[in-house]
């Protein structure tokens, strides 16, 4: 990759070279092309046919296929539910008090699985107590020492240490 820098002269010359031989072969293809196209006309000039058709006893108009019917798009409302199908959820309510119901149900589900789960599963008690202590702050796990080993032995309390000394400190050039 440093080669490419330290010769960078030599890459913008093979670079110019490419782009002028894919030039040149362009353009070397089109002269061909339209040669090609003076060739042909030049040989149904010969013929001395104008139109450019052949003999009249070959030509034939293609027979026209009939057009197919236009679409037409009519507009068709979805059907109403009638009042006389009743709501899919609680039959005797109305719209909005069966959906209302059906939200109370599904959270009177929830909270039954959610009891299940936590009765159920490996630990029980460890979930019940934290489940019994979630309103309650949680008490720290480290001894409360004042001072500096406290502060240390709290992790918590080391990083933010270490980030003030980062703010606060002299820049890391300086040091």
């Amino acid at each position: 990759m440093n080669w490419l820098f330290d010769h960078f002269q030599f890459v913008i010359i093979v670079a110019l070279a490419f782009a002028s031989w894919v030039k040149h072969r362009a353009d070397s293809r089109n002269a061909e092309q339209e040669e090609r196209r003076a060739r042909e006309e030049m040989a149904g000039d010969e013929t001395g046919d104008e139109t450019g058709f052949g003999p009249e006893e070959d030509w034939q108009v293609p027979p026209l296929e009939p057009a197919p019917e236009p679409l037409v798009r009519r507009a068709v409302p979805p059907p109403l539910m009638s009042e006389a199908t009743p709501p899919p959820l609680h039959a005797e309510m109305s719209g909005i008090e069966a959906i209302l119901q059906h939200q109370r149900d599904i959270e009177e589900r929830l909270q039954r699985i959610q009891h299940t789960k936590a009765t159920t599963t490996g630990n029980a008690a460890e979930t019940r107590a934290r489940i019994a202590a979630a309103g309650k702050p949680q008490k720290s796990l480290m001894p409360a020492t004042t001072g500096l080993r406290g502060t240390l032995r709290n992790p918590g309390q080391t990083r933010r240490a270490i980030v003030l000394r980062e703010i606060l400190g002299p820049p890391v050039g300086l040091r």
